[in-house]
């Protein structure tokens, strides 16, 4: 027990800090919508907490389970001893002290968030700290030394690279262009959700609209929780992942939005001279607001943003005096309202961090009265706080406070809500499969059919899950050439599809550990597959699961448009940019791509030349005719990539995108080189990925997780 404390004492008193990296460039003028660089905040910020790769980094450090064998094993990590017979004395080694520790290190995570919100509005003074050390504290915090030392305290200019990382990350949360975003999104978010509609009308979530509901709800919460001076977080909605766990600040936030409709009419309404008042001007934005918020498709969204920044910029460079330029101040001094609540705020709760007691406009009631339930007060008001404190704590560290977590009842508030509607049989191991059988909503509004199975025999005892899945590929008729056994599907579609199974079967089973090698259709030399259980030696670590996973992929070609799902048509040229042609619901014919490359090109700044576009389209389609395509989880075209494949194939599994999209002002998800953020050939699978595609089995009674 004391050489448990004493490890438990040392690791506490070493912070690792977690630096942002930088996801690949994307080039592609296909790519312009859904590219890194196009999120509000590009490079380095995570949307949890202030600073992460990913929010998908994270996953795996706050998506844990609390039953008792979980927290045995959390236990067992940290402590690393056992008793005799082999079980972790889980009562008698999760102590007070253990407890207090925990609660220490949050605290001291809490003080830096504080101090970094408090520098993003200009809470902190000029020249001097004005935040004094909080007596819970201690005076050998690494985390406070990096505060004072570093420059966000003192204002030195001397700031280190993570330093500067967290400060314009959190810079990024409070950037008046990014809030206003923020602010149109969370009405497109209102406005579906309480469409009353089939498909809509989340105000309860139902059977029958749960598949879209809670996709929209986590949009919301990451929305919501990526702004703290818009949103806080309200305390007293005990587990609450959905919409109804913030409080909007609204008597900021609502004179905001008018201000915004008022800048956008007042742009628009340029050289109008009937309009002549901002009255009149906020009538006009009202209209453009409802035309680009209550609008399906999300180009209309994206338009409407782009209206927005317009209107900032044209405002900025209005002549003194007119109407354009009294919306442009009327809408920057509401920005300043907003920054200053949220300063009061912050110092507010910075304030009370120690004695856990209730916080003006905080949320929460009663004081804390021990170590977990100061543990829930913070972690009810911030989060995202606590999950930047999983994040960033070493491996051993982020055990003990898993530990304690679990005890203190708080990750309801942390999870996302487990769906289980169209998953049926099992348990496993046993004969009778676990089967998928849905639309899955991944990240609203995309989705994609998600029907295959996951079978593990009773023996031999290590025997892997098995994911089975076939896919009917629909060959359409435009797709010609030689057919020698006159079955309707041209030879070298068969031979396409056999390597695109081959493959992306061969790429998942490398990932697990089920093959020693394969060899990438894009290349002729066989690749040896790392072992996933080298923890010490190999980034994917975690990828081996005992029992083990394999995967079974069937590509079946068929000439049916009625086949079963999932089905994918196969293309020669397929973008899903492209509109409908003539209202026939056909779209994304080689023309229709070819022309989608010149629009896009004519609306570059500067705007090129036609024929230079034309030029270019030629280049492209000689070189690299794969970026004029863009495939979807129910079209893939001739000339998509193995990386592409292998990406769409996996949504027929259940994984969502993770890359960012400018009609979303929030992070994106996945680290540059994962698979549902990059779909290029050197792309990988992380845990969570697996853990993901396993996450039917959670549904199933008996069923191992």
């Amino acid at each position: 027990m004391q050489i448990c404390k004493l490890i438990v004492l040392s690791l506490f008193l070493v912070n690792q800090n977690v630096s942002a990296h930088a996801p690949a460039d994307s080039t592609d003028i296909n790519e312009t919508v859904y590219s890194e660089e196009n999120g509000t905040y590009g490079r380095s910020y995570g949307g949890y907490g202030f600073l992460s790769t990913s929010e998908a980094e994270g996953a795996h450090a706050f998506q844990f389970q609390c039953r008792e064998s979980d927290r045995q094993y959390y236990l067992e990590q940290f402590c690393r001893r056992t008793d005799d017979d082999g079980t972790p004395p889980v009562t008698r080694f999760l102590g007070p002290n253990m407890k207090n520790l925990v609660l220490t290190r949050l605290r001291e995570q809490a003080a830096e968030y504080y101090a970094y919100q408090l520098n993003a509005v200009g809470g902190l003074a000029p020249r001097a700290p004005r935040l004094p050390r909080p007596a819970c504290i201690p005076e050998n915090s690494e985390i406070w030394t990096n505060l004072t030392g570093n420059g966000i305290l003192a204002r030195s200019r001397m700031l280190n690279a993570s330093a500067r990382e967290k400060r314009d990350a959190v810079n990024r949360t409070v950037d008046g262009e990014n809030m206003s975003k923020a602010l149109l999104y969370s009405k497109r978010l209102d406005h579906f959700m309480q469409k009353n509609t089939l498909d809509y009308n989340c105000a309860t979530v139902t059977e029958t609209n749960r598949q879209r509901c809670l996709p929209m709800q986590y949009t919301q919460y990451r929305l919501k929780s990526s702004f703290p001076a818009l949103w806080r977080h309200n305390a007293q909605q005990v587990g609450s992942r959905n919409p109804g766990g913030f409080t909007i600040r609204s008597s900021e936030t609502d004179p905001l939005f008018d201000h915004i409709s008022t800048l956008i009419g007042a742009n628009e309404a340029a050289g109008d001279d009937a309009v002549t008042t901002l009255v009149q001007a906020k009538v006009l934005g009202d209209q453009e607001l409802q035309n680009g918020i209550q609008q399906n498709d999300d180009s209309n969204y994206t338009n409407l943003e782009a209206k927005f920044e317009s209107a900032v910029q044209a405002g900025i460079d209005a002549p003194e005096g007119s109407l354009l330029k009294k919306a442009y101040t009327a809408y920057t001094e509401q920005v300043a309202r907003v920054k200053s609540a949220h300063a009061a705020q912050m110092r507010s709760e910075f304030n009370c961090l120690c004695s856990g007691l209730s916080c003006p406009d905080a949320g929460e009631a009663p004081a804390a009265t021990d170590d977990l339930n100061a543990i829930r007060i913070l972690a009810f008001r911030r989060p995202n706080m606590v999950r930047q404190a999983l994040l960033d704590m070493t491996p051993s560290e982020r055990y003990l406070a898993q530990a304690v977590l679990c005890e203190s009842n708080v990750l309801n508030s942390v999870k996302r809500e487990k769906n289980c509607q169209g998953i049926s049989g099992g348990p496993l191991p046993g004969a009778t499969p676990v089967t998928v059988s849905r639309r899955k909503v991944n990240d609203w509004p995309y989705g994609s059919e998600n029907h295959f199975n996951i079978t593990r025999p009773e023996t031999p005892a290590d025997a892997p899950y098995t994911i089975n899945l076939s896919i009917n590929m629909l060959v359409g008729a435009s797709l010609g050439g030689a057919d020698a056994n006159g079955d309707g599907i041209p030879d070298a579609m068969a031979t396409k599809l056999q390597e695109w199974k081959r493959d992306t079967e061969g790429f998942l089973n490398c990932s697990t550990g089920q093959v020693a090698n394969f060899t990438p259709m894009d290349s002729v030399t066989p690749t040896s597959c790392p072992n996933p259980s080298d923890g010490d030696n190999n980034p994917r670590e975690g990828m081996q699961r005992i029992p083990g996973l394999k995967f079974n992929i069937t590509m079946v070609p068929t000439t049916d448009p009625n086949a079963a799902e999932p089905l994918v048509s196969i293309h020669e040229c397929y973008n899903m940019d492209v509109t409908a042609s003539n209202g026939t619901g056909v779209r994304s014919n080689c023309n229709d791509v070819r022309e989608l490359f010149l629009a896009r090109c004519a609306d570059r700044t500067p705007t090129p030349p036609a024929a230079q576009c034309v030029t270019d389209y030629n280049n492209r389609l000689a070189t690299e005719p794969y970026r004029l395509d863009r495939a979807n989880s129910g079209n893939y075209t001739l000339r998509s990539p193995p990386g592409v494949i292998r990406h769409e194939v996996v949504h027929l599994m259940g994984l969502a995108d993770e890359y960012s999209s400018s009609a979303k002002p929030f992070s994106r998800l996945g680290e540059p080189d994962s698979l549902m953020n990059k779909s290029n050939s050197s792309s990988r699978l992380y845990p969570r990925h697996l853990d993901n595609i396993l996450e039917p089995l959670q549904c199933v009674q008996g069923g191992e997780s």
